[in-house]
């Protein structure tokens, strides 16, 4: 019996993580990305999100695509919706249009727990809450959702859109300004200031990338849902909670710079995981580690 084919579209830190917790007896796992070295004997292609039209030579029929990629991150410094409609929806669209007559294509898309829901009207936050996003990244998620959902509606394409929580890892380095737990390590690492916006009250939930990748493992193992799962742990820490936890784990104070809260700033969301509980029997661990 042939091994079912997985392309991943983006190498980043959710990407890796999804790579190697895929079962590779199982699978025969292609990565996309232009963050990888050319090796295509064994499964990585360089490229940009912008040369997805060059798939048009790989066999894409019977493939699980895995869509992690996505340039920018919420409330970026130089975000703009005309750079996220042609960095990230535009390639998306590409996309869809190359596998919407293949046989047996399914689309796992990865989008976002906090961005594409804005200011929470209730807690914890179902799927079928409004879609109300306060960032040009959020908006372009939910284009990008809508979209794949069009696709099903017209071409029967199968697909599940997952939306994270607060992915982390205390061992993610990451350049960007993204991610309060790798900002903190980073600060107590390189002994530098921390910026705090706002009186560090505002909560939010967080998933472990360990954990959410073994989830992704079982989504992939599972028919194609054609819906949508929240994925978190339905508990929510303060600012000021991981600032503690980060503390405390490295035994050392981060030097704190208060600043001005910010229009965006929500004071808490936390995602209601009862559907995808459900779905694959799963119980989340909850404390930050």
């Amino acid at each position: 019996m042939s091994k079912k084919k997985v392309l991943i579209i983006g190498y980043g830190f959710v990407g890796q993580n999804i790579y190697i917790k895929l079962n590779k007896d199982l699978f025969d796992v292609t990565v996309l990305s232009p963050h990888v070295e050319e090796k295509p004997e064994k499964g990585f292609l360089r490229a940009k999100l912008q040369d997805i039209p060059a798939l048009k030579d790989f066999n894409l029929d019977n493939t699980i695509i895995i869509h992690t990629a996505h340039v920018g991150y919420p409330l970026h410094d130089q975000d703009t919706l005309y750079r996220e409609v042609e960095e990230n929806l535009n390639p998306f669209l590409l996309l869809l249009d190359t596998i919407k007559d293949k046989e047996n294509c399914r689309v796992i898309y990865i989008s976002s727990g906090g961005a594409v829901y804005g200011k929470p009207q209730h807690l914890p936050v179902t799927e079928k809450h409004i879609l109300q996003p306060i960032s040009f990244y959020g908006l372009c998620k939910k284009y990008m959702e809508e979209a794949l959902y069009l696709y099903s509606l017209q071409y029967n394409l199968e697909y599940d859109i997952i939306r994270p929580s607060n992915i982390y890892d205390f061992n993610w380095k990451t350049g960007k300004k993204q991610g309060l737990i790798s900002a903190l390590v980073k600060s107590v690492e390189e002994k530098t200031p921390f910026y705090l916006w706002g009186d560090g009250n505002a909560k939010k939930d967080y998933i472990h990338v360990d954990c959410f990748s073994t989830i992704l493992a079982k989504i992939v193992n599972l028919k194609a849902s054609n819906t949508t799962f929240n994925v978190s742990t339905n508990k929510s820490y303060s600012t000021k909670e991981i600032i503690s936890i980060v503390e405390e784990k490295y035994s050392q104070k981060i030097n704190l710079v208060q600043k001005e809260g910010k229009n965006q700033d929500i004071s808490e969301i936390r995602l209601d995981n009862t559907k995808l509980k459900k779905y694959i029997a799963w119980n989340p661990r909850t404390d930050i580690y």
